[in-house]
């Protein structure tokens, strides 16, 4: 068998060692408490939490820069 890169779950992976961010809009944080996204999170361990300002459920639409501001932090987070 042949080596190859290194797949074992680092920060961030949640369920099943998948690396996972939850995003938050606006509209989301007015629909879900504290308690609620902490829910979420446990069931994602490891996971991120990102805010995207100014945008609902099409966030990538609707405020593409942070969204894609967003994104690429956490891939960047991943490494390789």
């Amino acid at each position: 068998m042949t080596e190859g890169p290194d797949r074992s779950p680092g920060p961030g992976a949640g369920p099943g060692g998948v690396p996972t961010a939850i995003a938050l809009t606006p509209i989301l944080s007015a629909r879900y408490r504290a308690r609620d996204l902490e829910v979420i999170r446990a069931a994602a361990p490891g996971s991120r939490l990102v805010t995207i300002p100014d945008a609902g459920h099409m966030a990538p639409l609707e405020n593409p820069a942070p969204t894609d501001a967003a994104i690429l932090g956490f891939l960047a987070t991943l490494g390789g």
